[in-house]
């Protein structure tokens, strides 16, 4: 799982957005924001949203929403299937998507496409169950994509995959499972975008 980076010069936290109940065009705003700032990436499951997809914002905590509580640092654009497929009850503890550590707590395995913790750290365990981080067809869907972008790479005769990422800017459409990605060819995404 990728580290959702929330910014303490986030146009959220600049303009004092909060979320509305049925102010649709407020709540757009913040749920485009969101998106802006996840790189335009689901924050549970990696995948690129894009223009037909319907996103919402998920309170991660969803015992804050609707109360004074409930701020931009438990707001999260997810993917509207995902994020109704996995309606939870909040357990602790849970490591929250944006917490320092939660890249060294949950790690990649290539072979398996799943996200591995520690047996003893619960908190890990209870985010990647919660959140559906295993399930259905993603870890295959993860290898899958892997392959395919190592035979579109080595098709190309190019050394340097982040180079043959950026250019044309068009294959960064291709960006999918950023963390899965990264750990399989051994890159820094954030340098394509």
């Amino acid at each position: 799982m990728k580290r959702i980076i929330k910014s303490t010069n986030s146009r959220i936290l600049v303009e004092n957005l909060r979320y509305i109940r049925g102010n649709s065009i407020n709540n757009a705003l913040i749920r485009q924001i969101l998106i802006e700032e996840q790189q335009g990436f689901c924050a549970y499951t990696e995948s690129r949203i894009e223009s037909t997809d319907a996103i919402d914002i998920e309170h991660f905590n969803e015992k804050l929403k609707y109360i004074p509580e409930d701020n931009y640092e438990n707001w999260y654009a997810v993917g509207h299937k995902w994020n109704n497929k996995y309606k939870k009850s909040y357990c602790l503890p849970i490591i929250n998507p944006h917490d320092d550590d939660v890249e060294s707590r949950i790690w990649y395995d290539i072979p398996t496409g799943i996200y591995m913790y520690d047996s003893e750290d619960i908190a890990a365990k209870n985010l990647v169950d919660i959140i559906g981080l295993n399930d259905g067809n993603l870890p295959k869907a993860r290898i899958d994509h892997i392959q395919l972008i190592n035979v579109l790479f080595n098709e190309s005769g190019l050394n340097e995959i982040n180079e043959w990422l950026k250019y044309p800017e068009c294959k960064q459409q291709l960006i999918e499972f950023r963390r899965a990605m990264e750990t399989a060819f051994n890159i820094d995404l954030t340098t394509v975008f």
